[in-house]
């Protein structure tokens, strides 16, 4: 009779005590421990080790608990796997509660006993064997198996049509944000919901097309034989159209969406590579914001694999310090002094060299990583302006450009306070940048924490000023010190009468609401005199200065240079 195997436990801590004491403690109730010293660290062992249960620290440099979570949560495999967090006991209540809704089960407040250590884990790990012991029946009930054939007949089927000359296709179907539901309704009622989405599927089911399982639970896989691509195509509509009729379910009434993706089979040799770029076209309709039809391209895949690059090149970036900030003079029209600085991130690379934001931070943003890069600039920005007041510039401040994932995801309303006191800055020397699309776009979420920032004394800016389309309203309502001009008009100033009269009327405007103007994208006298005399407050540009580093910012205030 052989020997259970001891359950496998993943310490994730920046403490290299607290990983030892962890381990011993664990050890000698004869589990198998694995530490990690960063989340980075645990995010690689995940699929090595398949843990089951993972202990985790909150606050950990680069990236902290939150984002190791969050990670974890995202995989299929690993949702719903038992996960602790270690924290300090002046841990904040709402990183309680941010934990707990983003997934985690359970809390350790430092001191604690070995034996509270132990009861934790044993408790997470007998509930978490209970319920894999009652999922069994629940699959089972969710089969459909007069609709969906099991997934593990796909590959089978799919082999005898390789390659395939567009004689068959393949179709991915996904409901749009079905884990919200899941977290909502609780598991049993979740897969009641499900079940009934799926049965509308029962009609499409011919011998020209097969409905399989999906990988994970809210996800259906078609297999379409001896279809013109115009027939699926408008098979994808009618896809879109049933799961998008109201479902009635309990008490409500639920309006869904899925995404959808087509491939028709063209020379792959292997099943996996047909149902990759199916998958491919259906997260590229998901990243479309859902409720929509892709089909594969060619482009697609090589975008996929950027991307994928791109992501692995950020964490090599942040785990060895790649990133640089170069800074840009914000320089007061009238005086013609600085006034203070735009930290703008760079990322040099060892084989590449020196790479600009516009490559890496649309992926950094997608992918969620701009959380501990937007974080790590914060802090850097902080530290040289702080080294610049002590060489006796005590006067200029610092602009940082923030994304709103680090309002979501971030805690950057916490963070800043923080890091303010690490550097012992005053909030009066720093400045936030969100751009107006982005803002108005999450208003809502972040209007508290906007003010608590100001309340700081923080100041916050609207960077890209005119480009997001939207209700100006809203200036008079957020706390908001200072709009950047978008270069776009600034360039075009002296073009006609036309051009000019935008910036004018926006510098006119913001001054009408008590808000100070900078002007971005000066790039020649004329635009600098025209915006001097419009009464603009600052300006930006490379007639001024082109983003420099440290080194070259000292020489510039040694000169005492003005413009």
């Amino acid at each position: 009779m052989s020997t259970p195997q001891a359950p496998v436990i993943l310490v994730v801590d920046d403490c290299e005590s607290i990983r030892r004491l962890l381990e011993k403690i664990l050890a000698l109730e004869n589990y198998q421990v694995h530490t990690a010293e960063s989340a980075q660290e645990g995010l690689s062992l995940l699929e090595s080790i398949e843990p089951d249960l993972i202990l985790c620290d909150v606050q950990m440099p680069d990236y902290d608990g939150f984002y190791l979570l969050e990670q974890v949560r995202q995989q299929s495999r690993f949702e719903l796997l038992p996960f602790i967090f270690i924290s300090g006991a002046a841990v904040e209540r709402q990183d309680v509660r941010r934990g707990m809704v983003n997934g985690a089960d359970d809390y350790l407040f430092k001191p604690f006993s070995p034996q509270e250590l132990l009861e934790a884990v044993r408790v997470r790990l007998e509930r978490h064997a209970l319920f894999r012991h009652q999922i069994k029946p629940r699959q089972a009930r969710s089969a459909l198996t007069d609709v969906l054939a099991p997934y593990a007949q796909l590959e089978s089927d799919l082999r005898p049509l390789l390659p395939g000359s567009g004689q068959a296709a393949l179709i991915t179907l996904d409901i749009d944000r079905f884990k919200r539901l899941n977290d909502a309704l609780g598991f049993q009622s979740a897969d009641q919901l499900l079940h009934q989405l799926l049965q509308r599927l029962a009609a499409l089911k011919s011998e020209q097309l097969t409905l399989y399982h999906g990988p994970h639970a809210a996800q259906v896989v078609l297999l379409a034989r001896s279809l013109e691509e115009p027939e699926l195509l408008a098979l994808g509509r009618q896809l879109l159209k049933i799961m998008a009729e109201p479902v009635d379910f309990q008490t409500y009434q639920l309006h869904l969406t899925c995404s959808v993706g087509i491939h028709q089979l063209e020379n792959e040799q292997r099943a996996d590579e047909a149902l990759k770029k199916a998958y491919i076209a259906m997260n590229q309709a998901k990243q479309q914001g859902g409720n929509t039809l892709m089909r594969y391209q060619q482009e697609m895949d090589l975008t996929a694999t950027r991307q994928l690059t791109w992501e692995n090149e950020l964490h090599q970036a942040l785990s060895h310090k790649w990133f640089v900030l170069h800074f840009q003079p914000q320089v007061d029209l009238i005086s013609g002094e600085i006034q203070g600085f735009e930290a703008l991130i760079r990322l040099q690379h060892p084989e590449l060299g020196l790479i600009f934001p516009g490559e890496f931070i649309p992926i950094a943003e997608e992918s969620g990583l701009i959380v501990p890069i937007g974080d790590w600039c914060l802090r850097a920005a902080c530290r040289q302006i702080k080294q610049w007041h002590q060489q006796g510039y005590d006067k200029l401040r610092i602009a940082v450009n923030v994304s709103v994932l680090q309002f979501q995801k971030g805690r950057l309303a916490q963070r800043v306070p923080e890091i303010l006191r690490e550097h012992q800055l005053d909030g009066s020397y720093l400045e936030l940048e969100l751009t107006e699309s982005a803002l108005v776009r999450d208003i809502q979420s972040i209007q508290a924490d906007l003010q608590q920032l100001r309340d700081l004394q923080v100041s916050l800016a609207i960077d890209d000023f005119g480009t997001g389309y939207s209700s100006l309203s809203y200036l008079r309502h957020l706390p908001f010190d200072m709009l950047k001009i978008d270069q776009s008009f600034v360039r075009g100033m002296a073009d006609n009468s036309a051009s000019m009269a935008i910036p004018k009327a926006i510098i006119d405007m913001g001054h009408s609401l008590g808000l100070q103007i900078l002007a971005e994208g000066i790039e020649n006298q004329q635009q600098m005199l025209l915006l001097k005399s419009y009464g603009c407050d600052l300006g930006q540009g490379y007639y001024l200065s082109k983003p420099l580093p440290a080194p070259e910012i000292e020489a510039l205030l040694q000169q005492k240079v003005s413009f």
